[in-house]
């Protein structure tokens, strides 16, 4: 496989996880616990017949750090990605969250490229 197509792929596989964050985060304002969101995040892949590999949560934290607020993933990063999700700073322990706004003006503004 070409390094291209590879590439391709990748940018799918993200636009595909970052859509169901946004789906999965949406539906709960003041966030979800990590663990809440894998569940649903794999509920969502299977349903859409998706493959749930072994990495699967490794790609979702992956998705979900390139847009969080705050995360150090964006240091260094010469195409910053846009901020679409954070952590409450009021929650204990590992609370993920979706600005709502952000989120839908960046999928009413087409940048699904992950």
């Amino acid at each position: 496989m070409s390094t291209s197509n590879l590439m391709s792929r990748r940018l799918r596989a993200d636009r595909a996880l970052i859509l169901d964050l946004i789906s999965v985060l949406s539906q709960q304002p003041a966030g979800l616990r990590r663990w809440s969101v894998m569940r649903a995040m794999k509920t969502l892949s299977e349903k859409a017949n998706r493959e749930v590999s072994p990495k699967f949560e490794d790609d979702v934290e992956r998705a979900f750090r390139r847009h969080c607020e705050g995360d150090s993933v964006h240091t260094g990063m010469a195409d910053k990605p846009q901020v679409l999700f954070f952590r409450p700073k009021e929650s204990v322990g590992e609370v993920w969250a979706v600005h709502r706004d952000k989120a839908e003006a960046w999928m009413k503004g087409g940048n699904l490229a992950a």
